[in-house]
C-alpha cells in the first residue's frame, strides 16, 4: 500500500480541523441517540429551521 495517505504530507487547514470537530461532535450525538440519551430529530425538521 504505497498511496497510502501520511497527515506529515501536508499541514491540516483550519476548514479541515473544524470539519474534523464537527464530525466528532455528530458522531458524539449519534451515540446519544442510539444509546437512548439523546432523542433525534428527522432530517427535514432540521433542514428547515
Amino acid at each position: 500500500m504505497e498511496n497510502q495517505y501520511n497527515p506529515e504530507d501536508k499541514p491540516i487547514t483550519a476548514e479541515t480541523e473544524l470539519l474534523l470537530e464537527e464530525i466528532a461532535e455528530a458522531v458524539k450525538n449519534i451515540n446519544l441517540v442510539n444509546e437512548g440519551k439523546l432523542k433525534a430529530r428527522p432530517a427535514e425538521e432540521l433542514l428547515n429551521i
